[in-house]
C-alpha cells in the first residue's frame, strides 16, 4: 500500500509540471497573458476547499473508493486538457484534474501515518519525496517529449496515463480502515477551537505559497531569460532541466529530511528550512544570470522540501486521534497558499516587468515560519 501512495503523491506533481512545462506553447497557442497562465496554473489547486468532504467520507466508508475515484478523475481531466482550444477550456479541464488530486492527496498522509504510527514525521517527509520524484521525473519526460515533437496535447494524454496505475492498486490492496489512533475520532469543531491548529494552518498556506509560486513560474522564467538565438527546443529544454533541478533538490530535502527529523526535531527542522527559504527568495533578483538564478531556486527547494510533510506530521502527534479529516483541512489551508502563489506572481510579474522581483516578493512567506519555529517550545514533537 505503501507503495501505490508513493505513485499517487506522484501523479499528484503532474499538475505542477505538466502546465508549467507547457505553458510557453499553450500560451502561444491559444493567446494567455501572464495573468491567465497564473490562473491555469493555480486551478488545480482550487478543488483542495472541498478536501474535507472527501476526507469526511474516508472516516467513514475508508480510503479504497476515493483513491479509486481520484486517479479515475486525474486521467479524465488530462484527456480534457489535451482538447482544449480557450482559455475558459483550459480553466475547465485543469480544475477536473485538480479534483482528482483533491481527493488523492488528503488521504495519502493519514493513510502513511497509519501505517506507522510511531515514525510519522519520517514517514510523511518520505512519502512526500516521492512527489518531488515525480516534479523532476515529469519535468524531464516533458522536456524530452516536446523536443522529440509530441507535442503539448500528447503529453497531456501520457500523463493521464500515468494516473491509471496507483487507481488499479487501491482497488486490490489491503489498507488501514481509519486515520486516527484509538476507537474514539477527535472532532473537527473541537480541533476549531486549538490555538495550536491555526498556527499550523497559517504555517501550511505560507509553506504552500513558497514551494508552488517559485515551482509553476521556474521553466517559463528560464525561457524568458534563453539566449535569443536558441530554438523553442532548446529553450524547453533548460526549463526542463531547471524544474529537475528544484525538483532533485526537494526530493533530497525530503530524504534527508526524513533521516533528521528524529536527530533535529521538528522545530530545529522547521526553523532550518525557512531560514534557507528566504535567503534563496530574497537573492534570487541579484543580476548574475539565468544559471546563478536556478541555482537560487534549486536551494529554495531544498528548503521548501520538509514544510509540508513535517507540518502535517507535527499536527498527527500533536493530536493523535484526529482522523483523515484534520490532514484534509490542513491541506485545503495548504491549498489556499498554493492557489494564490502561481497567481499573485503572474500579476505581480506584470505589474513590476520581471518575474525574478515577483519571486523575491515571497520571502516575507518563508521568513514568518521562522519567526514561529524559533518562538515555539523546542520540542521533538510539536511546533
Amino acid at each position: 500500500m505503501l507503495a501505490a501512495c508513493a505513485m499517487a503523491i506522484m501523479t499528484v506533481s503532474f499538475s505542477v509540471a505538466g502546465p508549467a512545462m507547457c505553458m510557453p506553447s499553450i500560451a502561444r497557442d491559444l493567446g494567455l497573458d501572464y495573468a491567465q497562465q497564473g490562473i491555469v496554473f493555480s486551478a488545480p489547486m482550487w478543488p483542495f476547499a472541498l478536501s474535507l468532504v472527501v476526507a469526511a467520507l474516508a472516516d467513514r466508508v475508508g480510503f479504497r473508493v476515493p483513491l479509486v475515484l481520484a486517479s479515475a478523475t486525474q486521467v479524465t481531466g488530462w484527456f480534457l486538457l489535451a482538447e482544449v482550444h480557450s482559455f475558459e477550456q483550459a480553466l475547465g479541464a485543469v480544475l477536473v484534474v485538480g479534483i482528482g488530486g483533491a481527493i488523492a492527496d488528503p488521504l495519502l498522509t493519514p493513510i502513511v501515518c497509519a501505517v506507522c504510527p510511531d515514525r510519522r514525521a519520517r514517514m510523511a517527509n518520505l512519502l512526500h519525496a516521492f512527489y518531488c520524484v515525480g516534479l523532476m521525473g515529469a519535468a524531464l519526460g516533458v522536456a524530452l517529449a516536446q523536443a522529440g515533437g509530441l507535442g503539448w496535447r500528447g503529453t497531456f494524454r501520457v500523463l493521464g496515463v500515468l494516473c491509471v496505475p496507483y487507481g488499479v492498486a487501491s482497488a486490490v490492496l489491503a489498507m488501514p480502515r481509519q486515520a486516527h489512533l484509538g476507537r474514539v475520532r477527535l472532532k473537527t469543531r473541537v480541533l476549531a477551537r486549538q490555538p495550536v491548529f491555526w498556527v499550523l494552518a497559517l504555517c501550511m498556506v505560507l509553506a504552500a505559497a513558497t514551494e508552488m509560486g517559485p515551482a509553476n513560474w521556474l521553466p517559463t522564467l528560464i525561457q524568458s531569460m534563453a539566449p535569443a538565438g536558441g530554438s523553442a527546443a532548446e529553450g524547453g529544454l533548460l526549463a526542463g532541466l531547471g524544474l529537475a533541478v528544484f525538483g532533485g533538490l526537494m526530493a533530497a530535502g525530503r530524504f534527508g529530511a526524513s533521516a533528521m527529523a528524529d536527530r533535529l526535531g521538528t522545530r530545529r527542522l522547521l526553523a532550518l528550512a525557512a531560514a534557507i527559504c528566504t535567503v534563496s527568495l530574497a537573492a534570487v533578483v541579484l543580476p548574475l544570470g539565468t544559471a546563478y538564478r536556478v541555482v537560487c531556486l534549486g536551494v529554495l527547494g531544498l528548503g521548501v522540501a520538509c514544510f509540508w510533510p513535517t507540518l502535517l506530521a507535527v499536527a498527527g502527534d500533536r493530536f493523535p486521534q484526529a482522523g483523515a479529516s484534520m490532514f484534509s483541512v490542513l491541506s485545503a489551508m495548504g491549498a489556499i497558499g498554493c492557489a494564490a502563489a502561481p497567481v499573485a506572481l503572474g500579476y505581480l510579474g506584470t505589474a513590476f516587468g520581471s518575474l525574478t522581483w515577483a519571486m523575491a516578493a515571497l520571502a516575507p512567506a518563508p521568513a514568518v515560519i521562522l519567526v514561529m519555529a524559533l518562538r515555539s517550545a523546542p520540542s521533538r514533537s510539536r511546533l
